[in-house]
């Protein structure tokens, strides 16, 4: 039988809080009420996103990107760059087209022809000849049609675009309230005190006395992870020893030239003491270095991440700008949902900003969250679950710094050349990748090619040529199967000549059949022309 909840108090108006409200009001049959105090400032930053934040809007209701895009100040991102982790002018390409079938045939050509590592990505991801080039351009034609034929492997939770968005998140947040505030409740208090029983919380008493009751209280309260910090004993495991970051500078800065600077992608740029984001927004660019205090002051990471952007745009771009310190906390619940209460989003657990995870595992967590209530799913199930999601992005991000070769600093000194610890399942996966280019067990987030990206990113190559050994598991044949995988034994040679045939196709895109970012979203998003 399903746990008899009806009444869901939403406790924190931020991301996860008004995704969770209107998530509920679709789904039906709860009585939903949000605590929305005015009184707590929310960070309204740049998000990057995955291509599940389509689906999201598709639970509630919107499917057209132009009824959503403008007022959440949107653009697009087909991937991420990322500058400088292996070392200072190295570059690498994640992107959202993924491609799980070519790259064995890359590394045997790369073994006899000793080819760069830039060529990994533009002979297998179209996209990349825009991200690895770093061009305003996004891969639509001028007549606002896909620019090349793309045949997902995966669909990234039915939608088989190739991209994800950046968003404003406080322009997110007001878009989702203005839509909701109305359908559910809203109540504009602040908490003093937590009344509780065997079940976990039997009321929150506002500062007036009164008491607000629910069978379900979601915490959304961020970084202080109020509710659940209150009824679970467990407390809250630290990402140290695998991350130590512990603080971010942000800086919002103005567009100069708009229709080169928008770029459809999420730019990582490894720096002294950490890294830094670039995400350019509809009205202005999001810049943010993160860091670990133990290695840079706030002054002097403030001052690295100024110059660093004025000589990315080769001007006094921040100019009167003020960039603000933001103090991070990680660490994750392990129970997140426990009794009556669920911690979700930043209130449940934060990795660090490297990846663009958390509203995606915010929406994971949500539609779990049904399951649960339908009888589909126990708690144990879902806790579960939460913890495998949350330790995939903690084992994609800490060995960004595992596999740098930088020794340039003493943060980098302390972190590269295996130095940061890894979890086991990254150990096995780096000695698997040993003799042949392999994902980790369990396919969880991270696309096995987004895998396939970091090792030859990494420059992390098999033994050899990675073909032979290991023919009978690994290497699928193509031949007359329209890119599906018939045959592992049966014309490895045929297979290795229309590899290169298709790879050598997509070398040679041309993007200038690429429309400009900035001109797509005028004329097809925003319509403001």
């Amino acid at each position: 039988m399903a746990i008899p909840i009806k009444k869901i108090v939403v406790f924190g108006g931020g991301s996860a809080g008004w995704m969770a409200a209107s998530y509920f009001y679709e789904k039906s049959g709860f009585d939903v009420t949000v605590i929305d105090s005015s009184k707590h400032k929310r960070l309204e930053l740049s998000a990057s996103t995955t291509p599940y934040l389509k689906r999201f809007f598709k639970d509630i209701g919107i499917d057209n990107e132009s009824d959503w895009m403008p007022q959440c100040k949107a653009t697009y991102k087909i991937g991420v760059l990322y500058d400088d982790w292996l070392k200072k002018g190295s570059r690498w390409w994640n992107s959202f087209e993924a491609e799980e079938f070519y790259h064995t045939y890359w590394n045997k050509q790369r073994s006899e022809e000793d080819l760069p590592v830039s060529d990994f990505f533009k002979s297998r991801i179209m996209s990349s000849h825009v991200g690895m080039a770093d061009l305003p351009k996004f891969i639509m034609n001028e007549k606002g049609e896909r620019a090349y034929q793309y045949q997902p492997v995966k669909s990234y939770g039915g939608h088989p675009e190739p991209w994800a968005h950046h968003i404003d998140t406080g322009a997110f947040n007001n878009f989702i309230k203005e839509r909701y505030k109305d359908k559910v409740k809203v109540l504009d208090v602040e908490i003093e005190e937590i009344e509780q029983d065997e079940n976990g919380i039997k009321a929150l008493i506002d500062t007036g006395g009164n008491k607000i009751t629910a069978d379900l209280y979601i915490d959304c309260s961020g970084f202080k992870s109020q509710l659940i910090e209150s009824v679970n004993p467990d407390g809250r495991i630290p990402m140290a020893p695998y991350l130590t970051h512990d603080r971010a500078v942000v800086v919002e800065v103005p567009y100069g030239d708009i229709k080169e600077e928008m770029k459809p992608r999420t730019l990582t740029k490894a720096l002294s003491a950490g890294w830094m984001w670039n995400i350019g927004l509809s009205d202005r660019m999001v810049n943010g270095y993160v860091y670990t205090s133990d290695y840079i002051s706030d002054e002097d990471a403030t001052k690295e991440m100024v110059d660093t952007t004025n000589e990315m745009f080769g001007e006094d771009r921040v100019g009167a700008a003020k960039p603000w310190v933001i103090k991070i906390r990680t660490g994750h619940h392990a129970r997140p949902w426990y009794k009556n209460v669920l911690a979700l989003g930043v209130s449940a657990g934060f990795v660090e900003p490297m990846e663009a995870t958390l509203l995606m595992i915010v929406h994971f967590c949500l539609n779990n969250t049904r399951e649960v209530l339908n009888d589909n799913m126990t708690v144990d199930e879902f806790n579960d679950k939460y913890e495998y999601t949350l330790m995939d992005t903690l084992d994609w991000t800490s060995t960004q710094y595992y596999l740098s070769d930088r020794d340039d600093s003493s943060f980098w000194r302390f972190k590269s050349g295996n130095k940061t610890q890894i979890r086991q399942r990254m150990i096995d996966w780096l000695d698997s990748c040993k003799t042949t280019i392999v994902p980790p067990e369990d396919d969880i987030l991270f696309y096995p090619s987004c895998w396939y990206a970091k090792l030859i990113g990494f420059e992390k190559f098999p033994d050899g040529d990675g073909f032979d050994a290991t023919e009978g598991e690994a290497l699928p044949t193509y031949s007359n199967s329209n890119f599906k995988p018939q045959n592992k034994f049966k014309y490895k040679e045929m297979d290795e000549l229309n590899a290169r045939t298709v790879m050598d196709e997509r070398r040679s895109f041309d993007t200038d059949i690429l429309i400009n970012h900035k001109e797509y979203l005028d004329r097809f998003i925003y319509k403001c022309q």
